[in-house]
């Protein structure tokens, strides 16, 4: 009798034992099952942030890439100004030197230090508000005042001869220095846009380098 009494006692013990160890593991099972699923979500969340990411990026290097390309298209044509006004400011400057050179040869009194000269400065594109090119020479000269006096000057031979070589002379050297003084205004204006070009020039350089 007392045998089979400490038999079941642990029977009993067993079962529950077994029971507990049944509980202990269902909970076990549900909580890695829990956890599984959580790690499944916060990957699924960073594999998506990573292909957002990775797609701003191609977006971003594909615009960066467009902009540099329009940049140095900009860059080229402001080039290719450059070039053209100084080519222009050139030949303005050689016109007047020869307009200058003929008025010396029936004046040889004419100064010619009055000739406009173009300075290349040194740092015309570091100091802001400086002037690439430097006009040793303004005036306000209207073009109409030319035209008015080409209308005035005789245009038959006769007339020609009819008046004064002084006077002549005269009219010719004021309307020279008329166009010259025109002229220098063109120099002065084509100067103040190339300065402008190669600000903007320097700018677009800029712009391009920190990409």
């Amino acid at each position: 009798m007392t045998y089979q009494c400490e038999l079941d006692r642990w029977k009993d013990l067993a079962i529950e034992r077994l029971a507990k160890m049944e509980q202990l593991s269902s909970q076990l099972e549900e909580r890695h099952c829990h956890e599984v699923e959580s790690y499944k979500a916060e990957n699924q969340h960073w594999m998506s942030q990573l292909n957002e990411t990775q797609r701003e990026h191609l977006e971003l290097r594909s615009r960066i890439s467009e902009q540099k390309t329009m940049y140095m298209k900009q860059l080229a044509d402001k080039d290719a100004i450059i070039e053209q006004l100084r080519s222009s400011v050139h030949n303005l400057k050689t016109q007047i030197i020869s307009m200058q050179t003929m008025i010396s040869v029936n004046d040889p009194s004419f100064d010619l230090s009055a000739i406009v000269e173009v300075d290349e400065t040194s740092d015309g594109l570091s100091q802001p508000g400086s002037e690439r090119l430097e006009i040793k020479f303004d005036s306000s000269i209207d073009i109409h005042e030319i035209q008015d006096d080409l209308v005035r000057m005789p245009t038959t031979s006769t007339s020609i001869w009819q008046e004064p070589v002084i006077e002549r002379l005269r009219r010719e050297k004021q309307l020279a220095s008329k166009q010259n003084a025109v002229l220098r205004r063109q120099i002065k204006a084509l100067a103040a846009r190339e300065r402008r070009a190669r600000l903007d020039a320097q700018n677009l350089k800029n712009q391009v380098f920190r990409m």
